[in-house]
């Protein structure tokens, strides 16, 4: 794919993205908030990476020095698609937030990038991110355990918040995978819970 330039939104003649996920800044004079005027040569910027593995630059505004900090696959889908329609997101295609090419981004849902990831297996809960095999075994062990505290146990295992083990158990998320729980837990005396819990199988 033959590199394209494209002026960013609201920073024209300040900043360019490609479509290939560089963002640079363009040669100018720049004035400062006290008046001084200063040249600025043209410079690709350079990219932080988050541990999810998403590109973040901070832009500058010229004159009061505003700043604002922007995901490079937001920038590109800006320049090259146009405005993020509401109720949508940025996707990557192939689940690599490290991959900013144009032909890998487009605006969805939220709904379909949590598919995307769920394709991937990189869908994450908590601070982990789960393969299918691993929300396989996690319903496996809650269906099998006998502690009163199995969902917390299961929480400190995958390193999950509480919040998530509970929606992963019942099929609220993941829900193209078998084994969620279809009742709540119920403790009878006399009665195996495991049985009076109900599981798909």
């Amino acid at each position: 794919m033959k590199e394209k330039w494209k002026d960013i939104p609201d920073y024209k003649g300040i900043y360019q993205v490609s479509n290939m996920g560089k963002v640079k800044s363009l040669p100018r004079i720049r004035r400062n908030r006290h008046g001084l005027c200063n040249p600025v040569p043209e410079k690709i910027l350079k990219q932080n990476v988050l541990k999810s593995g998403h590109h973040m630059v901070r832009l500058y505004k010229d004159g009061d020095g505003s700043k604002k900090d922007f995901g490079v696959h937001r920038l590109v889908l800006l320049a090259f698609v146009g405005p993020c329609p509401d109720g949508m997101e940025c996707c990557h295609y192939d689940g690599n937030p490290s991959n900013n090419r144009q032909n890998n981004l487009r605006w969805d849902t939220k709904w379909s990038n949590m598919e995307d990831s769920k394709r991937h297996g990189t869908f994450a809960l908590g601070k982990s991110k789960l393969t299918e095999e691993q929300v396989l075994e996690i319903r496996k062990l809650y269906r099998e355990g006998e502690s009163k505290t199995i969902m917390t146990d299961l929480a400190k295992k995958f390193g999950l918040a509480l919040g998530t083990i509970h929606p992963l158990i019942k099929g609220k998320t993941w829900s193209h995978l078998p084994g969620a729980s279809t009742k709540q837990r119920v403790y009878a005396s006399g009665d195996d819970w495991r049985k009076v819990r109900g599981f798909d199988t």
